[in-house]
């Protein structure tokens, strides 16, 4: 089973005749709402974040791994909470 990415995080309106108008992805999305909610997270915990500066761009690269990690584990459980 695929996991849930919420679809569309901004899907496009379009004129749909007598039915008004009607959500339709188009041929190219863009962003899931499962990538938005992990922006979300991660842009917070950096705006938030102390401490990052000296260390080498080896643990640099892992705190970052961590954090992009941590923020789809967070997405994740929104999709699911937003689902009940």
């Amino acid at each position: 089973m695929a996991k849930d990415d919420g679809g569309a995080a901004f899907p496009h309106e379009t004129r749909g005749g007598d039915m008004g108008y009607q959500m339709r992805p188009t041929g190219r999305p863009g962003m899931t709402l499962r990538d938005y909610f992990a922006n979300g997270v991660c842009s917070a915990a950096m705006t938030n974040a102390r401490g990052l500066g000296g260390e080498t761009d080896e643990s640099l690269a892992t705190q970052f791994s961590a954090l992009a990690r941590l923020s789809y584990m967070v997405a994740d459980a929104m999709l699911k909470e937003r689902a009940k």
